[in-house]
């Protein structure tokens, strides 16, 4: 199926009912945690993150839309980097309300493949597989899928801070502007990788989220 290109926009939604507006990434637990406590270390954070969507989901995005891999394997070794019960938790949920929304929007014929490389078991259904499945069986082009995904995280981080009162609205609208060409750039300059070359290196926030779950008052629940 081949999904008309202004709709992508309509995916990228930030009203799209994926349930993303729970969950902060991280960001949360980090601010809570003193992990930044100006500006210049909240960007040093974002920089960070963005590195690591570059480095780590974008190599399972490029998987995803690749239909010679092996499904159960890159389903597996996805789940078996999941780092923290909120991580997992916000994956899963998220991931589920991706697969059910498309296939509300859309039909259940038109996800006919994703649904079948996903499990019976929800423990498996990831927010990342979804979205790279799901949106390689619509047609998108792998090239407009990666720069989406960055978008969606970017904005949704700097969401998170902006509810939270770590930064004001037109400042998160300038650091998002920022975030975004850096983003674009880091992904110009990677090479075409698979899943088996994903790598992490934002340990300090995967640390952070990791203690969301300790948090005695939150806003998110990740």
């Amino acid at each position: 199926m081949t999904t008309p290109a202004l709709n992508w926009y309509h995916l990228a939604d930030s009203a799209f009912p994926t349930g993303g507006f729970a969950f902060s990434s991280g960001i949360e637990a980090s601010a809570k945690f003193g992990l930044f406590t100006n500006r210049g270390q909240f960007m040093d954070t974002l920089r960070s993150a963005l590195e690591q969507w570059v480095t780590y989901e974008i190599p399972f995005i490029n998987s995803c839309f690749d239909e010679k891999e092996d499904v159960d394997a890159l389903r597996e070794s996805y789940h078996a980097g999941m780092t923290s019960s909120p991580m997992l938790r916000g994956s899963l949920v998220q991931g589920r309300s991706m697969l059910r929304s498309l296939e509300q929007l859309l039909g259940a014929e038109a996800l006919k493949s994703t649904r079948e490389r996903l499990p019976r078991n929800p423990e498996r259904r990831h927010l990342l597989l979804v979205y790279g499945w799901g949106l390689a069986e619509l047609g998108m082009p792998l090239t407009e899928a990666k720069n989406c995904f960055l978008y969606i995280n970017v904005r949704d981080a700097i969401s998170s801070a902006i509810r939270l009162g770590c930064i004001g609205p037109m400042e998160g609208h300038r650091m998002q502007h920022q975030l975004l060409q850096e983003g674009e750039s880091l992904l110009s300059i990677q090479p075409l990788r698979d899943y088996r070359s994903a790598r992490r290196n934002a340990p300090a926030l995967e640390i952070a989220q990791a203690g969301h779950d300790r948090i005695y008052s939150k806003l998110f629940q990740s």
